[in-house]
């Protein structure tokens, strides 16, 4: 019955839905039922009003705090270079440029790079709108700075032959 629980649960979907993730069948059943221990342990805290679509301060805090513990058992449980291929392999756009990256004939490893380089243009771009000393103006430039810059890498990355792919499929 407990096999069947742990089959069945989300945290099982979680394992068998990972991309780019290589493991031993037996490693995936260990991650499964370490994932379904934290799920259970530690449910996710409903919100003070759940009418409102505001999130309180103390309210993101508990989430936080679950994320912590949650990416702390992970890391304990997979290494940290097992936990970063965890991450990418739960990423949905990681699983697109998987994709791409078959049907181009190129490694997964092209996927984890495009991936990486997606995510510092849009952790840039981030901070750029979160930066109050920059007027509008000053945000509108940097950022169609950082969008040529992350076209300009990832066409080179991606290949003339994989720039239309790209186009259709992650951008």
């Amino acid at each position: 019955w407990a096999e069947k629980k742990l089959r069945t649960s989300p945290s099982a979907r979680t394992v068998r839905e990972l991309s780019g993730y290589d493991a031993s069948p037996e490693q995936l059943q260990s991650l499964a039922q370490k994932l379904k221990e934290f799920y259970d342990a530690h449910p996710i805290p409903p919100p003070r009003d759940r009418r409102s679509s505001e999130i309180d301060a103390e309210y993101q805090a508990k989430l936080d705090a679950r994320e912590a513990a949650r990416k702390a058992l992970l890391t304990e449980q997979l290494g940290a270079e097992g936990f970063a291929a965890f991450e990418r392999g739960s990423d949905p756009r990681f699983q697109t440029l998987q994709k791409l990256a078959r049907r181009l004939d190129l490694p997964t490893a092209s996927a984890a790079q495009w991936l990486d380089l997606q995510s510092a243009a849009q952790n840039q771009a981030r901070d750029v709108r979160a930066n109050a000393a920059l007027t509008d103006d000053a945000k509108a430039v940097a950022l169609l700075a950082i969008q040529a810059e992350a076209t300009r890498t990832l066409q080179t990355a991606v290949g003339a032959r994989g720039w239309g792919a790209y186009q259709r499929n992650c951008a």
